[in-house]
């Protein structure tokens, strides 16, 4: 995505992302500053495409263990 095209989102849309990704950090695990900043910069297709694939494995688990 280029600068420009992140110009174009929304103060709403961000704001909404930002809380997401708070509520999943405050259920589940913390998330890498890089992985967040390219959340918000993202389409909203990709963007919740990421969010469900985080939360499957955060909810069924993966190759990784997490601790709080």
């Amino acid at each position: 995505m280029t600068q420009v095209q992140s110009e174009q989102l929304s103060s709403s849309v961000i704001e909404a992302r930002k809380k997401r990704i708070d509520d999943f950090e405050r259920n589940h695990y913390q998330l890498s500053s890089l992985l967040k900043e390219r959340l918000l910069e993202t389409t909203d297709e990709r963007f919740a495409n990421k969010m469900n694939e985080l939360l499957y494995y955060a909810t069924q688990g993966s190759v990784f263990t997490f601790t709080k």
